[in-house]
């Protein structure tokens, strides 16, 4: 890999005006962003002027993309999309260049990971995902696959919410040899994505504009699309009867009834609500149950429905849905001061980060290789490595 500020391929120009569309950004945009003129930006994108080191590290943040991408001779081939589930619920026929990026981006870590185990299947555990069918009962196929995950009730009081009972689950899928990432993309446009074909590490990816609530919901209804072996971008509702459209029901109905068992549920309710008629249900009696199981208003609602106790779901369908959505957080909470070591790690998670390192490790790739794999500059891989072994301290807690 050439280092940061040398710049001679010839035909790299090709590749920064497509890195830029990527984007969605106009020439005017990404000159603004870059801090330079629409016509050094025109001279830079036609070849016939080389970016200076600066412009160009301006680039690599901006465009969002690694710097051996920027340095390529040709724009990267691009990826057929994977199945569209998106489009039986409403959104967009077209991702917006956010989801778009976040695939492409997601699909490149998948192969330099799926290629590093290639090389050392001791890298990471063979993943451990049963096949279904839409066939199935999915309240059943919930509490088999909550059961054999071995997560019970008293556990999940054990962990906090909100961040830390997603960090749970997501290190539990982990363990299964999925690749779980998180990745900033329009709310509206997917709550998020699975990849796995052959050869490849299976890999679920949650949109980070989801609480993290709604992100656990996220997390196993892309489970079942790997276990129905039917991948893709999914987005929140669905009202058709297409084979899509039953996929997203099935896998929506199996996440449910994985998180929220029905026996637990009626435990639940009976402990704390055993007079509760069925038209007397409101928010304040959904959010008691969603802490009590560390799930969303969405899930409580929709298991009540389910179990036939309560119509609150369909009355209050869009308020539920839009709980799952991460609020605005505020200026002291924006990620300008969080170093970037940690958000990188809370991107790639545990999974993906493990195999780099120990495959850094074992020689399989250097430190450039390494850094590059993971998106980060070189000087900042050290400190990536220092706060993985925090991370994994923590789970094991």
């Amino acid at each position: 890999m050439m280092p940061r500020g040398i710049h001679t391929i010839p035909a790299q120009g090709n590749v920064l005006r497509w890195a830029r569309e990527v984007r969605g950004f106009t020439r005017k945009t990404a000159a603004r962003l870059l801090g330079i003129t629409e016509q050094e930006l025109a001279a830079i994108e036609d070849g016939r002027q080389e970016p200076p080191g600066t412009v160009f590290n301006k680039m690599v943040s901006v465009y969002q993309q690694v710097e051996s991408v920027l340095l390529l001779p040709r724009p990267p081939a691009t990826d057929p999309l994977p199945e569209d589930y998106r489009t039986v619920g409403g959104a967009p026929a077209m991702p917006r260049p956010d989801t778009l990026l976040a695939i492409r981006e997601a699909r490149r870590v998948q192969r330099y990971v799926s290629e590093l185990v290639g090389d050392d299947p001791e890298l990471l555990r063979h993943p451990d995902i049963p096949t279904a069918s839409v066939t199935e009962d999915p309240e059943d196929r919930g509490l088999r696959e909550r059961q054999r995950s071995g997560v019970t009730m008293q556990r999940i009081r054990g962990w906090k919410p909100y961040r830390d009972a997603f960090g749970r689950w997501r290190a539990i899928v982990q363990e299964m040899g999925i690749l779980v990432l998180q990745k900033n993309m329009p709310w509206e446009d997917c709550r998020g994505f699975s990849l796995w074909e052959t050869g490849t590490v299976p890999m679920i990816v949650v949109n980070s504009e989801d609480a993290f609530n709604g992100r656990i919901f996220t997390l196993f209804h892309e489970y079942a699309h790997l276990m129905l072996r039917q991948t893709g971008t999914c987005v929140a509702a669905v009202q058709n009867e297409t084979p899509k459209g039953r996929i997203e029901r099935w896998s929506d109905s199996f996440a449910a009834a994985f998180l929220v068992p029905a026996d637990d549920l009626r435990r639940a309710i009976k402990g704390r609500f055993p007079n509760l008629a069925s038209d007397s249900w409101t928010l304040w009696h959904i959010e008691r149950l969603a802490a009590h199981f560390r799930v969303s208003p969405y899930v409580i609602a929709r298991r009540l429905k389910e179990q036939g106790i309560s119509d609150f779901y369909d009355k209050n369908y869009r308020e539920l849905r839009q709980s799952d959505k991460r609020r605005e957080r505020p200026p002291r909470e924006q990620t300008g001061g969080i170093r970037a070591e940690i958000l990188k790690l809370s991107e790639v998670g545990l999974g993906a980060a493990s195999v780099v390192l120990e495959a850094l490790r074992g020689q399989l790739i250097d430190g450039p290789e390494a850094a590059d794999i993971l998106g980060l500059r070189l000087d900042q891989l050290r400190a990536f490595e220092e706060q993985t072994e925090v991370q994994r301290s923590r789970s094991r807690i």
